[in-house]
């Protein structure tokens, strides 16, 4: 695959994978998506200049929760089908709607103080630039919502990029990055009010700079820059803590003149990272004693004691997060069929143990494994601590797939690293058919989230168009232009990814840098 040709699928994939997550903005509900009531009552509380409480002590505001009912939230997505939608110009202003809910003596909790405040004060800084303090809820619900999309977009070049230093394979690279696309769940997560989008595009972030000190070794300013991405996921979410020892790691391994040199980059690194998000942490551990604390009342206590394994609470664990990494849509109420998920982790685990066998062959399992911290400290965190909370509750609380968003691409410059071991003729084919896949994924994903949102009760496609339409905080015109930017930008990553096969294509590797292995 020539530089051009490999721009234009990666830069086309990126814009397919931004009308994607536009039109899941626009396709779910309000309020709809995990915890999203209480992201949006953390940003207002912010842009009403309330401040960040401890722990604990943050509450829903009579605001949030009059926006929520006006929204049709509740369990499910009846409500879509059986209330009557508030017409949207008669939606109401809620900011200042601050009173607890349901009332001072016993208010609902808001959970999101028990994370830093990032994305909160991000999301706040747009509404307040906006001059949104007097916009309806669902203005405003947008405005965050569009602000995910925008943060999380990146991930396809940053995919593309971080496998392109591991593998130096443009195909491969190209063919990696269409991984983000290809997930259901993602676009749905991307396009709502959450910290994860920021954790995600932070995490990309790391990964890739993470993968150009290994390839091309170390220097100030990328130490620096290492610890600025790493410390902006730790202003946002605990997650990133597992990236505290990829970085360490990454940096003392990778080339550097000197190994006081490495030592001195990889404490720089620690240094700025610090700085900027991670004193909340070490603060939490000085003030409450914990990591993080909780932020509303835990899960009551088992009646009997538990008596599950771990290899059971493993398999119980893999089920869940399989399932809601490739498809959960709404509060993990909307599962995908079992099919998608069986044959999405099938390619994930071949594409692994591929990738190690290229890397053996490469002499990259060093670069590889130190990529591989990341995610693997993400479920080792979540694991822990769901593990520790079933021996108490008998309950399995916060199993996310999309936890592992946030070291996407690493997954992704896995089935890259995979890819490679491909005879390069075939090789050249893999960008198309991981475009076409990722492509029909994701449009499929967003016409079954349709029929099971706004035709669960078997009603035609003309009605559920409506009814979205008349839930939804952009007029009709909105939709039509939405599914039409969404068919362009699907159609032209396509079509970059057809004209990359040409026969007078260039040499698919890209030069190393001096020293650096041969390409496999």
């Amino acid at each position: 695959m020539s530089r051009r040709a490999y721009r234009w699928v990666v830069w086309l994939l990126t814009a397919a994978l931004g009308s994607v997550s536009l039109m899941w903005a626009f396709l779910t509900p309000g309020f709809h998506a995990p915890d999203e009531p209480q992201h949006f009552n953390s940003v207002l509380r912010l842009l009403r200049g309330d401040g960040w409480p401890e722990p604990g002590e943050a509450y829903l505001t009579v605001g949030t929760m009059t926006a929520a009912a006006q929204a049709g939230f509740a369990p499910g997505f009846e409500s879509m089908i059986t209330v009557e939608p508030v017409p949207r110009d008669e939606r109401a202003v809620v900011t200042d709607l601050d009173e607890p809910w349901p009332d001072a003596a016993s208010p609902a909790h808001d959970q999101m103080t028990q994370h830093p405040p990032g994305y909160y004060t991000l999301g706040a800084g747009l509404l307040w630039v906006l001059s949104a303090q007097d916009w309806r809820w669902d203005d405003q619900l947008l405005a965050l919502r569009l602000l995910g999309v925008a943060l999380t977009v990146g991930l396809v070049p940053l995919t593309a990029a971080t496998a392109l230093e591991l593998t130096r394979s443009r195909s491969a690279a190209a063919t990696g990055a269409a991984l983000p696309l290809a997930i259901p769940q993602f676009g749905h997560v991307a396009g709502t009010v959450t910290n994860d989008v920021l954790t995600t595009a932070a995490g990309a972030l790391v990964v890739w700079l993470a993968a150009r000190a290994l390839a091309r070794g170390s220097s100030l300013r990328l130490a620096t820059g290492l610890g600025a991405a790493l410390g902006l996921g730790l202003a946002s979410k605990g997650l990133l803590i597992a990236g505290i020892p990829m970085v360490a790691v990454a940096l003392l391994v990778a080339p550097a003149p000197r190994r006081r040199d490495r030592w001195l980059r990889s404490g720089l690194a620690m240094a700025v990272a610090f700085t900027i998000g991670g004193w909340w942490w070490l603060r939490n551990i000085l003030v409450h004693g914990t990591v993080q604390p909780a932020g509303q009342p835990g899960l009551p206590d088992a009646t009997e004691p538990v008596t599950t394994g771990v290899l059971t609470f493993l398999r119980a664990a893999a089920s869940i997060m399989s399932q809601s990494f490739w498809g959960n849509f709404g509060w993990l109420d909307v599962p995908i069929p079992g099919v998608w998920v069986v044959v999405g982790q099938t390619v994930l685990v071949v594409s692994l143990v591929a990738a190690v066998v290229w890397a053996r062959r490469a002499h990259r399992v060093g670069q590889l494994a130190t990529l591989w911290i990341l995610p693997l400290g993400i479920l080792a965190i979540v694991l822990t601590a769901v593990w520790q909370s079933h021996q108490r509750t008998g309950q399995l609380p916060a199993l996310q797939g999309r936890y592992l968003f946030s070291s996407l691409a690493v997954i992704g410059a896995t089935v890259s690293a995979a890819v490679v071991l491909i005879p390069p003729r075939l090789r050249r084919a893999m960008p198309l058919a991981a475009t076409a896949t990722a492509v029909a994924s994701a449009i499929a994903a967003l016409a079954f989230a349709l029929g099971t949102m706004y035709a669960s009760d078997g009603a035609s496609w003309g009605v559920a168009w409506a009814r979205w339409a008349s839930w939804s905080a952009v007029p009709p015109g909105w939709l039509v232009a939405g599914a039409a930017l969404l068919v362009a930008s699907c159609v032209a990553a396509l079509a970059a990814a057809a004209a990359a096969l040409r026969p007078d294509a260039p040499a698919d590797h890209t030069p190393g840098p001096p020293g650096s292995p041969a390409p496999a």
